[in-house]
């Protein structure tokens, strides 16, 4: 017998996958670099020994649909192949991968774009309608002027153009808002704006539309209702042609249509109520009935030019007939001084909010016996005594004769 030794050497064969030196990768750069420019370098090393690093090859797998970047294949370096704007993409996440024989490994890089102030300022066109119930308040903001910057690192500047138009209108210089006091008139008022970022400077205009209204006039309001839609668009896309198709089945001037409030219906779902009025050439509110007569003749053409679909013109609760044992019904329409705002794309509406309600009452010649929701005891006239002379009373419906 005898004893030797083995000795046995196991060869790599080269069976992992590289591996990176950073489990993820992040960089900022400005939006002004020029292509050319290197990003970033990630490094992948192999785990064999048998395989030398510079085997290792690189690309880009996604995250970079545009070509903004390019990689060495052999080094790993990123640099720009085209300029990049933070304004259209502010970050990108690219996959990396790394490979070797048939084997890799990913890893992701994040490259955030620095934003510079490097696009002027702008001012967006704004209506604003302001609805005013008498007495109810004093003071109240009313929106405010739609400076735009595209540049998020900008410190934007805002500034009046010349004089408010009105010494019951107010405007912020730091913030851009406006407000009303209790005693402006209605009318329409020009505000001319400026806004700067420092670099650029930008002007605008902003209209404000200022109505009045008292309860002396809610009898002369007429409710149009539009279904299958919500405010925010209706404000924003049909408001403009309402008033416009409003205004030629009237056959008056735009102006003359007055809008005090657009709401969401009480009393039934998806739909949405629009209280308004109608002025004559002479600029009295012409009846409630006679508007309704003459909308009711064109309410296709109402549907056509606003694209809005109508449910009906004047909301009368009355048609229900909530009314029991011969009761007369009495649809009434109140406001309130609570105010709501709003805001579409180029429209703020201050809307007044309103309510519908009905009550029941007897006719005339009729009193509420025990029975406080019927009528059926007609009322004696002759209980007053009011024959002289000596003459006997004969009560009649509504009436007595002597």
């Amino acid at each position: 017998t005898g004893q030797t030794t083995v000795v046995i050497e196991v060869l790599d064969i080269g069976d992992n996958p590289p591996g990176f030196e950073m489990p993820s990768y992040s960089v900022s750069i400005s939006e002004s670099a020029s292509p050319g420019m290197e990003v970033i370098q990630v490094r992948a090393t192999s785990k064999d020994s048998s395989v030398d690093d510079k085997d290792i090859q690189y690309s880009i797998q996604a995250g970079d649909e545009l070509g903004i970047f390019r990689i060495d294949s052999h080094t790993g370096s990123i640099e720009l192949e085209k300029p990049v704007d933070a304004e259209e993409t502010p970050m990108f996440s690219l996959k990396v991968q790394a490979t070797v024989g048939f084997h890799f490994a990913n890893v992701l890089v994040q490259v955030t774009i620095m934003d510079l102030n490097d696009n002027p300022p702008s001012i967006e066109a704004l209506s604003i309608h302001v609805n005013i119930l008498e007495g109810s308040f004093d003071f109240w903001q009313i929106g405010y002027v739609r400076a735009r910057d595209p540049d998020s690192t900008s410190v934007l500047t805002q500034g009046l153009v010349g004089s408010l138009p009105s010494p019951f209108l107010e405007f912020n210089n730091r913030t851009g808002g406006m407000s009303v006091m209790a005693g402006i008139n209605e009318g329409m008022y020009t505000l001319n704006t400026s806004v700067s970022d420092g670099v650029s400077t930008a002007f605008g205009v902003t209209h404000i539309f200022v109505k009045r209204i008292s309860n002396k006039i809610i009898d002369k309001t007429v409710i149009l209702r539009v279904v299958h839609t919500t405010i925010e668009p209706l404000v924003r896309l049909q408001y403009p042609k309402i008033i416009q198709t409003l205004a030629e089945c009237m056959q008056v001037a735009e102006e003359s249509v007055d809008v005090y409030s657009i709401q969401y219906s009480f009393d039934a779902s998806e739909a949405i109520d629009i209280l308004f009025g109608v002025r004559d050439t002479d600029g009295n509110y012409m009846p409630r009935m006679f508007v309704i007569s003459q909308l009711d003749k064109h309410i296709r053409e109402i549907e056509a030019g606003a694209g809005v679909q109508l449910d009906s013109i004047n909301v009368d609760l009355c048609l229900r007939e909530p009314c029991e044992n011969f009761q007369d019904c009495s649809s009434d329409l109140t406001i309130g001084s609570r105010l709501e705002m709003i805001s579409a794309t180029s429209i703020v509406f201050h809307s007044i909010h309103h309510a519908l309600s009905s009550s029941c009452y007897c006719p005339s010649g009729y009193v509420h016996s025990w029975d406080p929701h019927g009528c059926s005891e007609q009322s004696d006239d002759c209980l007053s005594n009011p024959c002289v002379n000596g003459g006997s009373c004969v009560d009649l419906i509504n009436g007595y004769e002597c």
